[in-house]
């Protein structure tokens, strides 16, 4: 796997074929994990970066979802 995370978000395959994540909130999710490589991220402040301070009510089941 490749990942590219200056300028827009992109993946590769082993093979070199790109990988389309389409939604913007897993496009979020995905550059906090890569950007914190071999540590760990709370949930609690994955979910304060997906929704500056203002979740809602369903964020952290949203956020397994988007993991």
């Amino acid at each position: 796997m490749d990942f590219r995370l200056l300028g827009p978000v992109r993946i590769r395959d082993a093979k070199g074929e790109e990988i389309h994540v389409v939604r913007a909130k897993h496009h979020q999710v995905l550059a906090a994990l890569l950007s914190a490589a071999n540590r760990v991220i709370p949930a609690g402040r994955l979910v304060d970066y997906l929704w500056d301070d203002a979740p809602p009510p369903s964020a952290r089941g949203n956020l397994k979802t988007y993991v």
